[in-house]
């Protein structure tokens, strides 16, 4: 049975929906004339029985990117990674560590919308957990003891397609901290692109006017389509500016956005487009989400 929907949210991460219907969007590095490029993927897995103190302490003693120890094992060939520094986020449990490794997927030309590029992704990113995991057992302060519990179902996908909606969030709003008339969300992560050849952009240490920056309504709705919109990474910004719009917390921020402009004009049978920001901005108030920009 086909049920017409009134209206859509394309939450795939990939624009799926919108791309296939076709909507203006971007595909990569597009604007800079790199049709394609995405960035690296990520293979993420869960370590147990980490001594949190060792660990600590030798982060607090200066390396807390461990490049330094990445370093000296690189001259010894112990290290078979593009990396150049180690992260691990501890979680609730103290004992318990948050670890991702990147292992392909530095390679020009992975496309996190192919199907065959993700098994791809997946296979050698199962291979690599492995490797690292033996690497940070042997060499690492606190690994020693380590117990790898958990993978990731899938390879974690930074960046594919966005939407040109109607409006383009740019780096220069991102700079100069400007504020939307119609903000549906802030964020409060920095600068965090990496060419496919794992390079860090230029911004990655350029401090922006606010510790936050603003994401607008208009920046989720597609042109060309009255129906639909795209919250999350697929939304019409400049490609530095996923850096801090892609995370998933301001995806979370932006589908409670989405989901109640979509209620809304689903109820009064307008455009997206159309939708009473000023009446948006009031309902996600009182539902507890974060419009406006914080008192100073």
């Amino acid at each position: 049975e086909f049920i017409r929907a009134q209206t859509v949210i394309d939450a795939t991460g990939d624009a799926d929906v919108a791309y296939r219907v076709g909507c203006p969007m971007l595909i990569g590095l597009e604007e800079e004339g790199h049709r394609g490029w995405m960035s690296p993927g990520a293979m993420s897995f869960v370590l147990e029985d980490v001594d949190a103190k060792a660990f600590g302490d030798y982060c607090r003693a200066g390396d807390y990117r461990f490049r330094e120890l990445i370093g000296d094992l690189r001259e010894k060939n112990a290290w078979p990674f593009d990396d150049n520094i180690f992260i691990a986020f501890e979680l609730p449990n103290p004992k318990q560590y948050y670890v991702k490794v990147s292992p392909t997927t530095h390679e020009q030309g992975f496309d996190g919308t192919d199907p065959d590029v993700l098994t791809l992704g997946m296979t050698k990113g199962r291979a690599a957990v492995k490797t690292l995991f033996d690497v940070l057992r042997e060499h690492f302060p606190g690994f020693a003891n380590a117990r790898l519990t958990q993978t990731a179902p899938v390879i974690g996908v930074r960046n594919t397609r966005r939407i040109i909606g109607e409006y383009q969030v740019t780096v220069d709003d991102v700079l100069a901290g400007k504020i939307f008339d119609d903000t549906v969300a802030l964020t409060g992560y920095h600068w965090d692109m990496a060419t496919p050849k794992a390079e860090q952009r230029l911004l990655h240490k350029v401090e922006i006017a606010l510790p936050y920056a603003a994401i607008p309504y208009s920046c989720l709705i597609p042109q060309k389509i009255d129906n639909l919109l795209a919250p999350g990474r697929a939304i019409s910004a400049e490609w530095d500016v996923l850096g801090p719009f892609r995370i998933m917390p301001a995806a979370f921020a932006m589908g409670q956005g989405a989901g109640t402009a979509a209620a809304m004009a689903a109820h009064s049978s307008d455009a997206m487009r159309d939708v009473d920001i000023t009446v948006l901005r009031e309902r996600l108030r009182a539902q507890g989400a974060i419009v406006d920009a914080p008192e100073a």
